[in-house]
């Protein structure tokens, strides 16, 4: 499973239940892609409530966008809080998530079992 990069209580075990259904359950693609969407939104209200307010203001079909935006800004900024000082781990996590915005852009596609990704890839495509 991948861990979840915001500490503390609820919203993580939450992810952490997320990831493990979504990984071990055979169920539609369009649970799937609900629960993506329901986890960035869990994010976003945890740990960036005022853009989580913000984005109750906007029209519905930019909302889910606009919310997987600040899930990749919540993923990035906490990117050196979860690592805890250790350098190399965090330059191996923005690493990763620049690989990750290249393969969007490029071929549309986002690694499995990121929820932020997936939906950060539909908003691209959409948007």
């Amino acid at each position: 499973l991948m861990r979840p990069s915001v500490a503390g209580g609820r919203l993580e075990m939450a992810a952490v239940r997320r990831q493990a259904l979504r990984l071990w359950s055979s169920r539609a693609g369009g649970t799937a892609v609900a629960e993506d969407h329901q986890h960035c939104a869990d994010l976003v209200r945890g740990s960036d409530y005022d853009y989580h307010l913000m984005s109750l203001l906007l029209p519905a079909q930019s909302r889910k966008a606009f919310i997987a935006v600040r899930g990749f800004n919540v993923e990035t900024a906490t990117v050196m809080d979860s690592v805890r000082g250790k350098v190399l781990p965090g330059k191996v996590r923005f690493q990763w998530w620049r690989q990750v915005v290249d393969d969007i852009y490029t071929s549309g596609t986002a690694p499995r079992g990121s929820p932020v990704a997936a939906c950060l890839a539909e908003a691209v495509q959409t948007h």
